[in-house]
């Protein structure tokens, strides 16, 4: 079957490139994994003031990913991961598991960011 251009498309064909896309893309935000790096020790920041007293100013998510995530990953890495079809709660609890630094109100902002 042929477009308006004069292109042959067909639906397995367009679907055989939308699964190499994905694949591709998730290769990419994968191989970070296995790269060799140590990674350097990232300690959370010590609050300023006690948590009673102190009001809750909300997380700058992309501060907080500046910090800790590009420690291991250029900041390429992170943008792919806000398109993959991969939810990002999986993406950044995988990554803690492997030894990032998030408390939980940190957690829910880069999950909120990389989510859109």
């Amino acid at each position: 079957m042929r477009n308006d251009r004069g292109v042959v498309c067909d639906k397995i064909g367009r679907r055989r490139l939308n699964v190499l896309c994905a694949a591709l893309a998730a290769c990419v935000a994968l191989g970070s994994c296995a790269t060799a790096r140590t990674p350097k020790a990232v300690t959370a920041p010590a609050p300023s003031a006690p948590a009673a007293t102190a009001q809750a100013a909300p997380l700058d998510a992309k501060k907080i990913i500046q910090q800790r995530c590009t420690v291991c990953h250029g900041t390429f890495r992170i943008k792919v991961a806000r398109i993959l079809p991969i939810p990002a709660d999986k993406i950044v609890d995988n990554m803690i598991a492997r030894g990032a630094v998030l408390n939980p109100a940190e957690r829910k902002a880069v999950v909120e960011y990389l989510a859109y």
